[in-house]
């Protein structure tokens, strides 16, 4: 019933599908087997169907003996009632599920394994129910066939000779589970694997995926070979209920050390990692070097390191006296003002609501078709090339291909509208090659995603996250593991995609990290929010340093005030000789004692929602703070988070793009977006909804992810739990800056006059003509032309298109007349 096929014959075909052994080229398409001769296959298993499944019928009909049983019926019960005893009814159902198997999977037979397994557990079931058999009635039929018939009280018998009653009960036992494992291919060390990381807290969370020597490559192995099987996928590892808050403490004491991590970039690897490098020696490549995570360490006892100078103030630092890692990385921690939020508690994890884990018969049997699909398409177009590996995340699964030696990987890409077409997805992507592996990656959307919540990802058991203060989870990649990126590491990041992507929910994710694990003290806020509706919900919250900055005309100011910030800064790190923020706070909270008017420096994050509509107003200006910013600030603890959804050239400049390194691209509409955003396509081939490609500044590729969700209930959750606690105290330095700003604006009624004046006599308007006419810098060009425009006296900003006059010389006469007077 069981066996390996009597067909020892095999083409080119089936060596490319079952993926094993030499690939030949083919080069005669004759011998290639044909489909009818495949129909003709097809037909055959439903004729051995029918004739197993019908045996199987007439065995329970003898079994129950229906009305008169005939004399083959009769002698076919009393045969094997004698031999199997009772179990005679697990041979005809065994015959039942045999034939069936024939329809379902158009089979020819099973895998020997199958035979073996089950002859092993048959053979040990019998014995079993034969264990109060005494040698003499093992050939009295009366009691034979009550038991586990003439087999299993032989094979009872002569084990409880050997090893007594106990031990032959224990052997039987053991067979029948070696049985087991046969038939389902899983070891002990599987099972023993798998139950010990279910009760860690690891990523996996509608992450799926065949590693190497597991059972996912002889699924593969059995499909491409013809048989139409669901793969057994691994449900992946569950993260623990995450309770509590971050403590705090540890973040600032310095308690954990930077953990040394790998990114390998293979497709089965499991754990979390961080997307950044902070002075690491030499460089890391794709295929992974280890980097640290964050900053970690201890503080150092006493004063030890700090000398007194000619005054009090000045202070001359040691540097030396700093602990530090073997690649000469300072290991500094990051203190907070206690005074000022020493009651402060962080919102509890319990407002972070996770998702419902994905059933994995709702992908199996997809994740089937499409590996049945591309090895089809393999054959259909003579390339010798095989499935090595499958690798399901939330949003897309990845199908590592292996080609032949000596095929072109060329001739792969070239099919890719053929894969289009008959995988049924326009967004396929490919990777050449897969890093650190010599294979090729194909990305084929999931048609049932998987949702990843900022719940999933966020866990107070996640060690990054408690080792660095600016390290955030920001999403999950096509293995399911989690990806952090570490702020003060990029040391700033730009956004990009079209509407509807997923980039306000990236950065309300980003934000909702921050607040969730870092106190007031610690990071300062600034948002600028031209869109008026995206941020305007973290008003009110004690770690924004202003309200939320809806005026694009008030985001040049802001921009002006974090470089003066940024140049005081830099001259308290020259006054005490420190090289970083966190040098200067390691210094200023070892020195407390003799100067207490010093007080530890906060970050401070600067975040434009919306780049676009501040380069239409007051291009220059935004360009060149934004640039001096990105270039300098990153010593004294300043960074820019930058959205846009115009990616093109005149918004994103190329000094703009030189100076922010890391990147975050969602779906845009054609590879010139993705060109200007990742300096390369890729972009245009997402499927939108969070879907992203992730660019770290030390790798030269974008990573894919599914960015974390965050609905708008929990931001107004965590917020009101913030402001519950303590109230803003916005920067009086900045909120004055406004006030003078409309205090200008005022004052320019005369000059606004004069330039009403020239663009009455032009017939147009525009900063540049006021700037030649009256002699003026941009910045006050740019102000009288918004003041022209919200007076009514010309049209509004249209593009590249000059703006109209919509006043006349006689009303301009009246008008400078009522003026004067």
């Amino acid at each position: 019933m069981f066996g390996k096929s009597s067909r020892k014959k095999s083409n080119n075909h089936n060596r490319i599908k079952s993926g094993t052994g030499h690939i030949a080229k083919t080069r005669n398409p004759k011998k290639i087997e044909s489909p009818p001769r495949r129909q003709y296959v097809n037909r055959r298993a439903d004729i051995y169907g029918i004739v197993v499944v019908t045996l199987s019928i007439l065995f329970f009909f003898s079994f129950f003996s229906f009305g008169r049983p005939g004399i083959v019926t009769g002698y076919f019960n009393d045969f094997l009632s004698y031999v199997f005893g009772i179990t005679k009814y697990v041979v005809a159902l065994l015959l039942f599920i045999w034939g069936i198997s024939f329809f379902i999977r158009r089979i020819k037979y099973l895998p020997s394994r199958f035979g073996w397994g089950f002859a092993v557990i048959f053979i040990s079931i019998a014995g079993l129910l034969s264990n109060n058999f005494r040698y003499a009635d093992i050939f009295d039929p009366n009691i034979v066939i009550t038991r586990g018939g003439i087999i299993g009280a032989g094979i009872f018998y002569g084990l409880f000779r050997l090893v007594g009653k106990a031990g032959a009960i224990t052997v039987l036992a053991v067979f029948a589970l070696i049985g087991l494992l046969i038939i389902t291919r899983v070891s002990i060390q599987d099972i023993t694997r798998r139950i010990a990381e279910r009760r860690k807290a690891a990523v996996g969370n509608g992450s799926v995926f065949f590693k190497d020597n597991s059972a996912g490559n002889r699924i593969l192995a059995e499909l491409s070979s013809g048989q139409v099987k669901t793969p057994v996928m691994d449900d992946g590892i569950k993260l623990k209920k995450p309770s509590g808050v971050f403590d705090a403490e540890k973040i600032i004491n310095g308690s954990s050390a930077a953990a040394g991590l790998k990114k390998t970039g293979a497709a089965g690897s499991t754990g979390s990692r961080a997307g950044g490098i902070e002075g690491a020696a030499g460089s890391a490549g794709p295929t992974g070097a280890a980097f640290a995570a964050g900053r970690g360490g201890t503080v150092i006892p006493g004063n030890q390191g700090l000398k007194a100078g000619k005054s009090d103030r000045w202070v001359q630092y040691n540097q030396d006296a700093l602990p530090r890692t073997e690649t000469g990385q300072l290991k500094i921690p990051i203190y907070e003002d206690r005074e000022f939020d020493e009651n402060y508690k962080l919102p509890p994890l319990s407002i972070l609501k996770k998702s419902d884990t994905l059933s994995p018969r709702l992908y199996r049997q997809s994740v089937a078709d499409n590996v049945n699909t591309l090895n089809q398409l393999f054959y259909y177009f003579n390339l010798p090339a095989k499935i090595a590996t499958v690798t399901r995340g939330p949003s897309i699964t990845l199908y590592e291909v292996t080609l032949s030696q000596g095929v072109k990987v060329s001739k792969l890409l070239s099919l890719e509208d053929d894969f289009c077409v008959a995988l049924g997805s326009p967004d396929l992507r490919f990777l050449t090659p897969i890093p650190g592996k010599s294979a090729i990656g194909i990305e084929v959307p999931n048609k049932v995603r998987s949702l990843v919540t900022l719940g999933d990802i966020f866990s107070p058991a996640d060690k990054l996250l408690s080792e660095n203060l600016l390290t955030i989870p920001l999403g999950k990649n096509f293995s399911g593991e989690v990806v952090h990126m570490t702020i003060n590491n990029m040391p700033h990041i730009l956004i990009a995609g079209a509407t509807n992507s997923g980039k306000s929910v990236c950065l309300n994710s980003i934000i909702v990290s921050l607040i969730m694990k870092v106190k007031p003290s610690q990071v300062k806020l600034i948002m600028v929010d031209p869109k008026m509706v995206e941020l305007s919900m973290y008003n009110g919250i004690p770690h924004l340093l202003a309200p939320v900055i809806v005026d694009p005309r008030k985001a040049a100011s802001v921009l002006s005030w974090v470089l003066d910030e940024m140049k005081n800064r830099f001259q308290q790190l020259l006054d005490y000789n420190c090289k970083t923020l966190e040098e200067y706070n390691f210094m200023v909270k070892k020195d407390l004692n003799k100067d207490p008017e010093l007080k530890t420096l906060p970050y401070i994050l600067v975040i434009i929602d919306e780049l676009a509509d501040l380069m239409m107003i007051a291009a220059s200006e935004v360009e060149d703070s934004v640039c001096r910013i990105a270039q300098m600030a990153r010593a004294v603890g300043i960074h820019l988070i930058i959205s846009t959804q115009k990616p093109v050239v005149k918004i994103l400049t190329g000094l703009i793009k030189t100076n922010i390194p890391a990147r975050i691209a969602f779906k845009v509409t054609d590879y010139t977006d993705s060109r200007v955003i990742l300096e390369h396509g890729g972009a245009e081939k997402l499927i939108g909804k969070g879907d992203m490609l992730y660019l770290s500044p030390q790798y030269n590729r974008p990573e894919r992810l599914q960015g974390a969700f965050v609905t708008t209930k929990e931001i107004g959750l965590i917020t009101n739990y913030i402001k519950s606690q303590m109230r803003a105290e916005y920067s009086p330095e900045i909120t004055d800056r406004f006030v003078k700003r409309e205090e200008r604006i005022l004052e320019d009624d005369e000059l606004l006059y004069d330039a009403l004046r020239v663009v009455v006599e032009i017939g147009h308007a525009s900063a540049s003509l006021l700037q030649r006419k009256l002699r003026l810098g941009y910045s006050r060009a740019a102000r009288i032309i918004d003041q022209l425009e919200d007076k009514g006296f010309i049209s509004a900003y249209d593009g590249s298109k000059p703006r109209e006059v919509l006043v006349s010389k006689d009303e301009l006469e009246e008008m400078l007349g009522g003026s004067r007077d």
